[in-house]
């Protein structure tokens, strides 16, 4: 049976890193949620008088969402019922933004039944500083307390615009401050010239290209600022052009691209790289690269790339088999997605490795692996249903790691594995 949630009520939210979150029920119905996040030291338990000091005050964010963390152990219920003022916590308007980015709705809720009450239109300097209309999920909500407090890696881009000739330029700006502008083919000078001024104004900005059968890089070169860049072709014409962009720091190419001018990006940071890699591959020569994704296809050894001990982050996707991650010393976060494999790579002399992601791997079982990493404070594990609650055991007590997101498409189960785990993801 569902508990009903009560205003009072304090959860502790594992985040993972050196913080954890501590948040309060100040309104809700059943499972409709709102409330206030509070950081807090991973090693620290707060004692009543130190939740009571707590106000608005001193919250990192607030927020609705719904009760399913609490429902399947996700979360933990610290303190029950706790005196609230309601007058101390005030329940705001939320903003929700329209489909395509452009127009934005001042929400009103009545707190008792946790419903829309009326909405009006706003302009966007009106709807900037309000919270989220929309009932956030556990990771949703995790998602923004990390980059609140500086946890996360990489931000993903929340509005697209789709450039074409003839584009209003002040489009543009629903993408600020990190959204994406998408370039089909070639642009004529003057939009270029008016892409290339904005991009160079505001340098956090994604660009991706989307050409069928081959881009012209030439077209970049204006785009000096530019830090972020996906290029969706098969085939770049002047790829030396890149050369020119020496503030790149993240770049998703193709495997039949010509690469040879990433290694003279003196500041790439991130590579993505669709298809499968060649062998003596120019990503092995890039000397400041920390993020490395293949998407596609993977090396058939890590050796070379080792030799870049800065690599920190590791992602693998849409392959067969993977790899042991011999020589990354460095490693930190291994994600592996839509990945065939019977077994996991040997990852216990990786002894910092801190974050594993598995998603739609099989039709491996046996995670007797994940117990062997010593750093381990991060496992997400999702879209595995032929996992079973007992596969989690080697998992349990001390070798649970401090974040945990598990969904295997069942609420039940993802439950049990919860309590399973429990207190290693609460208390370590």
């Amino acid at each position: 049976m569902k508990r009903r949630y009560k205003p009072g009520d304090w959860l502790r939210i594992p985040l993972g890193a050196e913080f954890d979150a501590l948040a309060i029920i100040t309104h809700g119905v059943r499972s409709r949620l709102f409330g206030y996040f509070f950081p807090v030291a991973c090693g620290t338990r707060p004692s009543h008088a130190d939740l009571v000091r707590l106000g608005p005050q001193d919250a990192v964010m607030c927020a609705l969402f719904g009760g399913a963390a609490l429902e399947e152990a996700r979360w933990a219920l610290v303190a029950a019922s706790l005196h609230l003022r309601a007058e101390r916590w005030p329940f705001p308007d939320f903003c929700l933004r329209g489909a395509f980015g452009r127009t934005w709705q001042r929400v009103t809720y009545d707190t008792s039944t946790m419903a829309v009450q009326s909405s009006q239109t706003v302009n966007e300097s009106g709807a900037r500083e309000l919270p989220d209309a929309r009932f956030a999920t556990p990771q949703e909500i995790e998602d923004r307390l990390r980059q609140r407090l500086g946890l996360a890696m990489h931000a993903p881009a929340l509005s697209i615009y789709e450039i074409a000739a003839g584009f209003d330029p002040a489009a543009l700006s629903i993408v600020l401050p990190a959204g994406r502008l998408q370039v089909r083919g070639e642009l004529p000078q003057r939009e270029r010239a008016l892409l290339a001024g904005f991009i160079n104004r505001n340098p956090g900005v994604e660009l991706r290209v989307c050409a069928p059968s081959r881009f012209d890089v030439s077209m970049l070169s204006d785009l000096t600022m530019l830090t972020r860049l996906i290029l969706d072709t098969p085939h770049l014409q002047h790829p030396q052009a890149l050369r020119a962009l020496t503030r790149l720091q993240h770049v998703r190419i193709w495997a039949s691209c010509d690469r040879t001018a990433l290694p003279f990006l003196p500041s790439l940071r991130s590579l993505e790289l669709v298809g499968a890699p060649r062998a003596g591959d120019a990503v092995e020569q890039c000397a400041h690269l920390q993020s490395v994704t293949f998407a596609g296809g993977v090396p058939e050894r890590f050796d070379r790339l080792a030799a870049r001990q800065g690599i920190r982050e590791l992602s693998i996707r849409h392959a067969h088999g993977v790899p042991d991650p011999d020589g990354l010393t460095a490693l930190r976060s291994l994600e592996l997605r839509d990945v065939r494999l019977a077994w996991l790579p040997h990852l216990h002399d990786n002894t910092m490795l801190e974050r594993v992601v598995l998603e739609g791997v099989g039709p491996v079982r046996d995670l007797r692996e994940l117990a062997k990493i010593k750093a381990l404070r991060e496992l997400s594990i999702r879209s595995m249903p032929q996992l079973a609650i007992a596969d989690f055991l080697p998992l349990s007590h001390d070798a649970a790691p401090r974040r945990l997101d598990i969904d295997l498409g069942s609420r039940r189960k993802n439950k049990e594995v919860y309590r399973v785990l429990r207190s290693g993801m609460i208390h370590a």
